[in-house]
């Protein structure tokens, strides 16, 4: 499995860590606010740059994004992703809570922010599991932003349950599909608090959540 910093290595064509140390480290300060996801603009890609050549400050940065998403996933089961709507992209404000992955498209979602592509801005995240595999938010040129959820059939359905996936808006429910696996897409228009959940229910019985993921999407 990939460290997320080794993604930012591959959305750059490098295909292994730096064999040696560069020189010019970023300061502690530095490297622990991207770590954070606190850095922007210069100080974000003089850090980006710097790891790319700096085999010390890849094993640094690997470890602690790692220790950080292990510390997060410890105190509290919720997934939850934050992001910023810009004019024209996101900015992706809880980095050192996930690991990022490939998007469908190919392209890369960069530790620190976002990767750019023709077709706009993705982020492509790991999901909570349970059947929620993997969430892509997409910004697209337009301004236009969607939430695609991609996952597998749930395997603890009990005799009689089926699953099925609801997507809800604040505290209202948008909409409910049955759930078996395929990839879903829900459009989003507004800056606010999404939540997916993934439930299972039998006939006349109560509904059970196998998992569920948040998307806060701020305002510039």
């Amino acid at each position: 499995m990939n460290d997320p910093i080794d993604l930012v290595f591959r959305a750059r064509g490098l295909s292994r860590r730096p064999a040696s140390s560069g020189a010019d480290c970023p300061s502690d300060e530095l490297l622990a606010g991207f770590v954070d996801a606190a850095l922007t603009g210069a100080d974000r890609l003089r850090v980006e740059r710097h790891a790319l050549g700096c085999a010390d400050c890849h094993t640094v940065l690997a470890v602690a994004l790692d220790l950080a998403a292990e510390r997060v996933r410890g105190s509290s089961p919720v997934f939850r992703v934050v992001a910023r709507l810009l004019e024209r992209g996101l900015q992706f404000l809880n980095a050192a809570e996930h690991r990022l992955l490939p998007s469908a498209g190919g392209h890369v979602a960069a530790l620190g922010g976002v990767r750019g592509a023709a077709d706009g801005d993705v982020l492509a995240l790991a999901g909570p599991g349970g059947g929620l595999d993997e969430l892509l938010v997409q910004r697209e040129p337009a301004g236009a932003v969607r939430l695609v959820v991609r996952g597998s059939a749930p395997t603890d359905l009990r005799p009689g349950e089926a699953a099925s996936l609801v997507f809800e808006d604040g505290d209202a429910v948008r909409c409910k599909r049955p759930f078996t696996g395929e990839p879903q897409t829900f459009e989003v228009l507004d800056p606010g608090t999404f939540r997916v959940r993934l439930l299972a229910r039998a006939p006349g019985g109560p509904s059970r959540e196998l998992a569920a993921a948040t998307v806060d999407l701020l305002a510039s």
